[in-house]
């Protein structure tokens, strides 16, 4: 008996406690839907970043050759370069 007493309880608890929530208005949709679509836009910044990142590493190592091989091609020609 306890048992169906304590459900009666908790969903007479769980109705009281679903009354007093109002449904949603225009400007708490209007709110999530902006919360939704900059959650999007920062996600979709991290993505153009990472990309970026790769670039920068790639035209890294591309700069490093080319550095590499002109201080070799100087070295072979008896030209002085300035230290990095």
């Amino acid at each position: 008996m306890t048992s169906l007493r304590a459900r009666r309880l908790t969903f007479a608890a769980l109705g009281a406690g679903l009354g007093c929530v109002s449904p949603p208005t225009k400007g708490d949709l209007n709110n999530t839907q902006l919360v939704n679509d900059m959650a999007e836009t920062v996600n979709e910044l991290r993505v153009v970043n990472s990309e970026l990142r790769t670039s920068l590493d790639s035209l890294t190592l591309v700069v490093a050759r080319q550095d590499t091989l002109l201080r070799q091609v100087a070295n072979a020609a008896g030209v002085q370069l300035p230290p990095r």
